[in-house]
């Protein structure tokens, strides 16, 4: 418990030095690798032991890595091993080995707690930094990463509860108005999508009301405070007007047909990330180009158009980077700890579908990554899920275990 302890309040750390950083103006401010180093040694010092699961996962990222190396150059090809090819499984060693009901709630602390910084703290960097907008953020952006996060925490909250996990209902709730504001203040269309699947989630609770009323009432105070710094007093309804193609902020002109709103979903240049598939070699398709190459591809075949740093699908990133035999041993792994959720959990089971739904559908169609290395939002996913891996593997069917802990 101690080991976690110490690694999450080492990443918990360094969060706060990004800030600093941001306050001092100094860009690209991501210690991120720095960081795993030192959480990394951290958690080896337990980890006498790999399971099948944790050999095979090392295993298929090793040439994916030399990969990377060839492309990216060693430094940075090691960076991203470390960070998503060693970083996962430690964690899931260290995890299985120290879980108590106390590392739960430690790790439950941690999210909500840093999860409400990035948004409370906005306001603060948009003054700081003279901004008047937030597209140009480089501490607090990036809220459909948070997106995914919330969904995941909240999942791994219902299955500890099922499992006979003492979860306070205010973390629970608490939990849901930030989901809520978050996906308000993304200003992702994707988001959007997944924030009415977890609204149709809680339909059937009579605390849906509640939750809705703290949402109006939390996103209503920050939304007037958030338009006054950025010095125009409708500029998050205006942004989101423009992100559904409602309003054009060029002529000032609204436009309210249904048929723009559906053309906006459905037009994207996302729809170019598909071509990629011609032309690959069999090393490719089996292995992957390396980890953490979605920009050089992408930059690379589009003959520098497009400077996306994934595919924004979850699954064709790991496919075009580390390649078919990984994806089939993570899709496998993923999927069938879903479906075994939602087969032996039968308390929260419409809750926990619906929630794993909106969970898969953002990974398909945003800009959400959990294997690409940015911030540290990677380091919070992959601890949320190979927790939530653990939940199912060892305490699915006995919901006593934890009362003896």
């Amino acid at each position: 418990m101690k080991v976690i302890k110490v690694f999450i309040s080492i990443i918990l750390l360094s969060y706060f030095y990004d800030l600093l950083l941001v306050i001092s103006h100094v860009d690209k401010s991501y210690v991120y690798q720095l960081v795993i180093v030192f959480g990394l040694i951290v958690l080896l010092s337990i980890a006498k032991s790999l399971s099948r699961l944790s050999i095979v996962f090392i295993l298929l990222n090793l040439i994916p890595f030399v990969l990377s190396c060839e492309k990216l150059g060693f430094l940075e090809g090691l960076a991203y091993f470390l960070t998503t090819g060693l970083l996962p499984v430690i964690f899931y060693e260290a995890i299985r080995r120290n879980f108590s009901q106390e590392a739960f709630d430690f790790v439950m602390y941690y999210i909500l707690f840093k999860y409400s910084l990035y948004i409370v703290l906005i306001p603060v960097e948009v003054r700081l930094n003279a901004k008047m907008n937030w597209a140009g953020l480089q501490f607090s952006g990036g809220q459909y990463n948070s997106i995914a996060i919330l969904i995941l925490t909240l999942i791994i909250m219902y299955v500890g509860r099922s499992l006979g996990l003492k979860i306070k209902g205010f973390f629970i709730y608490f939990a849901k108005v930030l989901f809520l504001a978050t996906v308000l203040l993304s200003f992702s269309r994707g988001g959007l999508v997944v924030g009415c699947i977890v609204l149709l989630a809680e339909i059937r609770r009579s605390n849906v009301k509640n939750i809705f009323k703290a949402f109006i009432l939390f996103s209503g105070a920050y939304i007037m405070l958030q338009d006054a710094i950025t010095i125009d007093n409708s500029f998050t309804l205006k942004f989101w007007l423009q992100r559904l193609d409602i309003y054009n902020n060029v002529t000032g002109e609204t436009n309210f047909s249904t048929s723009s709103i559906i053309d906006t979903y459905r037009s994207s240049s996302r729809d170019v990330f598909y071509e990629f598939f011609s032309g690959r070699n069999v090393i490719d398709i089996i292995f992957g180009s390396g980890i953490g190459t979605s920009t050089y591809i992408i930059n690379e075949g589009s003959k520098g158009k497009f400077g996306f740093g994934s595919f924004h699908n979850l699954f064709l990133t790991i496919f075009m980077e580390r390649g078919l035999l990984f994806l089939t041993f993570f899709t496998g792994l993923f999927l069938s700890r879903i479906s075994k959720m939602i087969r032996v959990i039968k308390e929260h089971r419409y809750r926990l579908f619906l929630y794993a739904l909106a969970l898969l559908l953002f990974a398909t169609s945003t800009g959400f990554e959990l294997f690409v290395n940015s911030r540290d939002f990677n380091v919070d996913f992959i601890i949320l899920l190979f927790t939530f891996i653990y939940l199912i593997n060892y305490y699915v069917g006995n919901k006593n275990e934890f009362s003896r802990t």
